[in-house]
């Protein structure tokens, strides 16, 4: 029996129908010199919306609740500020009956403690008819508001005047002019917070938030059914052991559950996922759905769509071109991803709340600190809703290994994959993979299950007596997702090289195989260098695509020697973001390296 010893290097590019084209149909920012924030946003009956949040920029003092009329193309109508010296802050809006608005948030400037309640009424221009204050000596704070079936209105939120022990959840129910008809607090020994309320069919509430007493974690989502009184009917919690969850957003589905969005943190993790929740109609979780890479996702609000779906806003980090980017993530009826959509540039941008539109579409809400004229300003997009798939690279990183081989063999090698973060694709693919090895005459079939992870078996007895050169090994793809079977048929390659060669020496002579060696500068401004290794003389190409495949320059194409080729890429032309470096040898190997433009 022959062993065989040898270095298998990998590079893979392949293609995957995701959604990559951003199908904005406008975008609007709003704000001044400093810093300013959009919480909420709603349709208006005359087909515009209605956005509140707060600002640094406007106003009469620290900041002020931030109140901002568009049309249905995002061009401003009118704004209000409303507010005293200190701080006050807007975080949900909605539509009166009678065309005008109502306000929760908080207020320093007015009121009994240091952070009350504030409920403000207004007229159809925005103008103040009344407001309220509600609170004790302490924190109170307001983050939902609907009006209610009776013309009053309910508020959730959170309070520390009157919780026994830290916070608790606070649900305030008034008439039509904000008059206090009832209230009702929720908690135990430690914490809790109300985050979102909604009147349900049967004219009850449902609150979504967190406790860190009713649970067994270190803080669960906590769901709260009351009656129309605000008698507590039921409630769910949510959540690990040792972990965090927050449930930011609850809203009633057309099958009379609960669709509760938030995220979740391992204690002592850096990593954050999104998490959705279903539930029936008393609680009971039906399914639930961790969304992201981790390294730090949350979402903040949830609408179901009209196919039984959900679309859903936040802000990931393990995604996209900046800090924090914006993040639109659709999901069919059970919570798997559909597609999702990332928005921002090199620095912090999130999303907030999120609006269905008449023809099919989607506005969101959030804020942006890589665009506008501030710090953080007011960020509005407008989505068609008609993702078309396009064409997606993922990448497989160079991975080597040194594997000991017997004829026949079996050898199981695994490599780290990593979904290009810019197109954004999370969905789970099974790839039927098939690699037919040059001069051998032998295919050999794979089956895997795509994750982060990739374990393939070999179990062929190829008939070999030794390999003395580098060996091709051409790969064909078939990517299966649900029913389809045509998401993707691509062919690549990676290259096998025996083990005594080890790349030993590879600057100061000839390159053991074709590989991008490094790229420098990376991030760069404006040019950069691209050193290619070419381990015989061949035809190569290289050239650069941006994140939806496109081509936008090619640096070579021709035939080349063997050796190491520095290639400089001008990219002065180019506006800041993500590209990637693609090389080939013509129906052979390729190589892929994403690169990041900083100006």
């Amino acid at each position: 029996m022959r062993h065989v010893s040898f270095i298998i290097i990998f590079t893979v590019i392949t293609n995957i129908q995701v959604s990559a084209h951003q199908d904005t149909l406008w975008t609007r920012t709003f704000g001044g010199v400093e810093n300013d924030y959009g919480h909420s946003i709603q349709h208006t009956d005359d087909g515009g919306y209605i956005i509140v949040g707060q600002t640094w920029s406007f106003g009469v003092g620290e900041r002020n609740v931030w109140l901002i009329k568009i049309d249905s193309t995002g061009i401003e109508e009118w704004t209000q500020t409303f507010g005293g010296i200190y701080r006050d802050v807007g975080a949900d809006v909605q539509q009166t009956i009678d065309g005008g608005y109502i306000i929760t948030g908080y207020t320093v400037s007015y009121g009994a403690g240091q952070y009350d309640v504030w409920l403000i009424k207004t007229d159809s221009d925005g103008e103040e008819e009344w407001n309220q204050t509600f609170g004790g000596t302490d924190y109170d704070e307001g983050r939902s508001v609907q009006q209610t079936n009776d013309s009053g209105y309910i508020i959730a939120g959170y309070t520390e005047s009157f919780s026994a022990v830290a916070s608790d959840v606070w649900l305030i129910k008034t008439d039509s002019c904000g008059n206090e008809l009832w209230n009702q607090t929720f908690g135990g020994v430690a914490y809790h917070r109300g985050y979102s309320v909604q009147q349900t069919n049967d004219s009850g509430y449902i609150i979504s938030g967190e406790t860190r007493s009713i649970n067994a974690g270190q803080s669960d989502i906590w769901l709260i059914k009351t009656d129309s009184t605000g008698e507590e009917e039921w409630n769910q919690t949510f959540g690990g052991e040792d972990s965090y969850e927050y449930g930011y957003c609850v809203k009633q589905t057309i099958d009379d559950g609960y669709i509760i969005t938030g995220f979740i943190n391992a204690r002592g993790a850096v990593n954050d996922y999104a998490w959705l929740i279903k539930t029936d109609s008393e609680g009971e979780e039906e399914w639930n759905q961790t969304l992201g890479g981790g390294a730090g996702d949350a979402c903040f609000d949830v609408l179901q769509t009209t196919d039984g779906g959900y679309i859903i806003t936040g802000d990931t980090e393990s995604f996209g071109a900046g800090e924090h980017d914006l993040w639109l993530i659709k999901t069919d009826s059970t919570g798997n991803q559909e597609w999702i959509q990332i928005f921002g540039g090199i620095a912090d941008d999130y999303g907030n709340s999120i609006q269905l539109t008449n023809n099919g579409g989607y506005v969101v809400l959030g804020g942006t600190s890589s665009y506008g004229a501030g710090d953080y300003d007011v960020w509005l997009i407008c989505h068609d809703g008609n993702v078309q798939p396009s064409v997606f690279t993922l990448i497989i990183p160079f991975h080597e290994a040194v594997l000991e081989l017997e004829e026949p063999f079996e050898v199981n090698f695994a490599w780290e994959a990593s979904v290009d973060p810019d197109q954004g694709d999370s969905v789970l693919y099974d790839l039927q993979i098939h690699a037919i090895m040059d001069d051998l005459d032998s295919t050999i079939y794979f089956a895997a299950q795509t994750d982060t992870h990739f374990i393939m078996t070999i179990d062929e007895d190829l008939g070999l007596e030794y390999w003395d050169r580098p060996i091709v090994i051409d790969w064909h793809v078939d990517a299966i997702s649900g029913d389809d079977t045509t998401n993707c048929i691509q062919d690549f390659t990676f290259q096998v090289s025996p083990h005594s060669e080890m790349r030993e020496g590879a600057e100061s002579g000839i390159p053991t195989i074709f590989e991008i060696v490094e790229v420098h500068p990376n991030p760069f401004n404006p040019s950069t260098t691209i050193r290619l290794g070419l381990p015989y003389g061949s035809e190569i190409n290289v050239s650069v695509y941006n994140t939806v495949g496109q081509q936008i320059a090619q640096l070579a194409a021709g035939s080349y020697n063997a050796g190491y080729h520095n290639i400089i890429f001008d990219a002065s032309e180019l506006s800041s973001g993500i590209y990637f470096v693609h090389a080939t040898v013509p129906g052979k190997m390729n190589e892929i390296r994403k690169i990041v433009l900083m100006k």
